[in-house]
């Protein structure tokens, strides 16, 4: 069985390399380029084809969670996990929006990336239960908040009746995400159940009545 692939994104060349001695350390892990910025990544990407790619939030011509659109429109197998050294819920949320798969704060990254590099390609979410506590809580404090794009895609798969996992499948992310996003459609609907959110969905114009 061949060793997973991974791809290095951070602007910061000392932190890369002890990265990527730290992935290669591990004998299912290969790591087969590094980049330094977004330009860099797309192209690794394209060259290497990995199936995990640890981003940097931080670039110098933009930021990770722009990198991750790219790539998960052009590479839906590959999975993005979110290097970053703030764990604020809006840099967390838009990743997940994105389509990254979990996340790794760079002063816990010595102690926690490996097993979240294979986490992410194994299909599971990286993302404590923590976290996903306060983005809930983020989104009912907005209870009339508008839904993202992922979440308005969401929930026209919700109207046509499609599992949480089926979703997953489909938009290539994972079954945790899916929740997360399924959660906050309830609570910017104000929504007690998939089918009531469907309902308000169809009332607010959100999605065609039939």
């Amino acid at each position: 069985m061949r060793p997973m692939r991974a791809v290095i994104v951070d602007d910061h060349a000392m932190v890369a390399e002890s990265l990527r001695r730290l992935l290669e350390g591990e004998h299912d892990i290969e790591v087969v380029a590094l980049a330094v910025n977004v330009a860099g990544a797309i192209e690794a990407v394209r060259t290497c084809q990995p199936d995990v790619v640890v981003m940097d939030y931080g670039l110098p011509d933009g930021d990770g969670v722009a990198a991750t659109v790219r790539i998960r429109a052009e590479w839906p197998r590959t999975k993005v996990l979110l290097l970053t050294g703030t764990s604020g819920s809006d840099v967390v949320a838009a990743a997940l929006d994105a389509g990254c798969v979990g996340y790794v704060e760079k002063t816990n990254a010595a102690a926690s990336l490996v097993a979240a590099v294979r986490s992410v390609h194994a299909g599971e979410a990286v993302l404590p239960q923590a976290k996903l506590s306060s983005l809930l809580a983020r989104t009912d404090a907005d209870p009339g908040g508008t839904l993202t794009k992922r979440e308005h895609e969401i929930l026209q798969q919700v109207e046509r009746g499609v599992s949480n996992k089926a979703i997953a499948s489909e938009l290539t992310v994972s079954l945790n995400t899916v929740r997360t996003h399924v959660q906050s459609i309830l609570k910017k609907l104000d929504a007690h159940s998939k089918l009531e959110a469907v309902s308000i969905g169809r009332e607010q114009g959100l999605l065609r009545s039939v």
